[in-house]
């Protein structure tokens, strides 16, 4: 009898530590209305953190898994982590779907490239005709060259 005993009590504290888990998920086509439930996940990684930060006191005391489904995260600021965001009892941890590739790229496109019409004195003329160019695109800011 107290074999048995101890066996459910066993069994018991293994499924509440399996339960004791929250799990959101993040998708590049989510949105940041949805739920973070698989079928509703949200789509920036910062939505993910506030909806972490949100939680109770109560209901951070679990495991907390993020995952990331697989394609590319635009990011346009920067993404920041701080010590609200982790726990000294339980894992918060992001991780990617498993077999898939979550991509986070703070990258611009640069796209209209044409070949260089006017090159910059000095240049061999082996070089001209494997010159491109561009405008660059007005997110990137002002940009300064500086050559010693």
């Amino acid at each position: 009898m107290r074999s048995r005993l101890i066996f459910l009590c066993a069994v018991l504290m293994l499924v509440h530590g399996v339960a004791a888990r929250l799990t959101l998920h993040v998708s590049p086509t989510g949105s940041d209305c949805g739920t973070g439930a698989e079928d509703s996940p949200f789509q920036t990684l910062e939505k993910a953190r506030d909806t972490i930060r949100a939680l109770s006191a109560e209901e951070r005391r679990q495991d907390i898994h993020v995952i990331l489904r697989g394609g590319l995260y635009p990011i346009h600021n920067t993404v920041v982590f701080g010590l609200e965001d982790g726990s000294d009892t339980h894992c918060v941890t992001y991780q990617a779907y498993p077999g898939e590739r979550p991509v986070l790229s703070s990258g611009v496109s640069l796209t209209g490239w044409k070949p260089a019409t006017d090159f910059p004195e000095g240049l061999p003329v082996e070089a001209h005709g494997k010159i491109w160019e561009m405008e660059l695109p007005p997110e990137l800011g002002c940009f300064k060259v500086m050559v010693d």
